[in-house]
């Protein structure tokens, strides 16, 4: 029982962190993974507050709200140092759980994808997302130009300079970022135009990684089943009243009780794959149709803003704001609708890739 439900516990950590990457994306805002998302970073704190400040008083109040903004709204290694203690502390298992039973042209390579992965986040980590500074913003500012809606030239008090078109100002670094994508706490650090290409690479060495130790346990789990005549042997099925041969549920039993660690750890692999892959995915595909995750949150601001001045000017609401005319209102919703629906700094897909592998700030 405990190790069946260490196995549920690796699926629900998977779900977990899937809630947590993808919650927010324009795919699942509006859904349930976004409404898990809400509950999560909304609901659970707001709760959390209110009964600790029943018990604890206000002072406990004020020590969650402390760790709550040391956690996500201030630049700290948590994060990081879970991502290292998980892809370092999985490998240790298949070291000594896996690694002995698999054939010799496989471990090397294991090896190779361990310190690729390890080198992929160290460069993320370490890696400038594209700070602008006054001394930096020449290089920024030929990028992109400003596209009147979603972008204008606007400064930035704190860093004391004119914000670069698709910039912004990342409360958590304290810090303006070219072509800001989003802060990842993961890496403790800004992903925009310098570093996209290496965070999009971390995920998918990371996903790679993960895939290779879910097939390699498998492996290890289906040598575990022939060696022993697991598939030979049969039980007796009361439905049937007759022995009959063992399936796959009673093998999956076997494992779980013979090959615990290797088998939980093959599991949790597979599971961390699918939501790497599927963010690795999702940010190519970003990349493809040159939108951040940042304008993301802004067209569905802007569709949601449309919508809303669309019902009240249907209702006959000309005072939707203050000193517009119904004229007024319909050019800007237009000029709305023009930018979600035609990106302006989409050059083709092939056009949009290479931007991003070789920033124009580079040059």
């Amino acid at each position: 029982m405990g190790l069946i439900s260490a196995v549920i516990f690796t699926a629900a950590f998977a779900a977990f962190i899937y809630v947590l990457l993808m919650g927010q994306t324009t795919y699942h805002k509006n859904g349930l993974v976004g409404k898990m998302f809400r509950f999560i970073t909304q609901t659970i704190p707001r709760s959390s507050r209110r009964g600790i400040r029943r018990v604890c008083g206000q002072r406990g109040e004020q020590v969650l709200d402390a760790s709550l903004h040391y956690l996500v709204g201030r630049s700290n290694p948590v994060f990081p140092l879970l991502y290292l203690t998980l892809v370092c502390g999985g490998f240790l298992i298949f070291l000594l759980y896996t690694f002995p039973y698999i054939g010799t042209y496989h471990r090397i390579p294991a090896y190779i994808f361990f310190y690729s992965t390890v080198l992929s986040f160290s460069i993320c980590f370490f890696s400038d997302p594209g700070t602008v500074t006054p001394a930096t913003i020449k290089y920024y500012r030929k990028s992109f130009e400003y596209d009147g809606v979603f972008y204008a030239k606007k400064w930035c008090p704190t860093c004391n300079l004119y914000r670069p078109a698709r910039s912004k100002h990342c409360s958590i670094c304290d810090k303006c970022v070219a072509r800001f994508d989003h802060h990842c706490p993961w890496i403790n650090n800004c992903v925009g135009e310098q570093n996209l290409r290496f965070f999009i690479f971390m995920l998918f060495m990371t996903g790679t990684y993960t895939l290779y130790g879910a097939y390699l346990t498998w492996q290890v789990a289906m040598d575990f089943l022939e060696d022993n005549r697991i598939w030979e042997k049969t039980i007796f099925d009361v439905d049937l009243n007759a022995r009959r041969l063992v399936g796959p549920w009673e093998a999956f039993q076997v494992l779980l009780y013979y090959q615990a660690r290797n088998s939980t750890l093959g599991v949790f692999c597979f599971l961390i794959t699918i939501v790497l892959y599927a963010f690795a995915l999702y940010s190519f595909y970003q990349v493809a149709i040159n939108k951040t995750t940042n304008e993301s949150f802004k067209y569905s601001d802007a569709r949601s803003l449309i919508k809303h001045l669309e019902e009240r000017l249907a209702e006959g609401d000309e005072g939707v704001l203050e000193d517009v005319t119904a004229e007024q209102l319909d050019r800007k919703i237009e000029r709305l609708r023009n930018a979600v629906e035609h990106n302006v700094y989409s050059r083709g897909i092939f056009q949009n890739i290479r931007e991003v592998a070789f920033p124009a700030s580079d040059s």
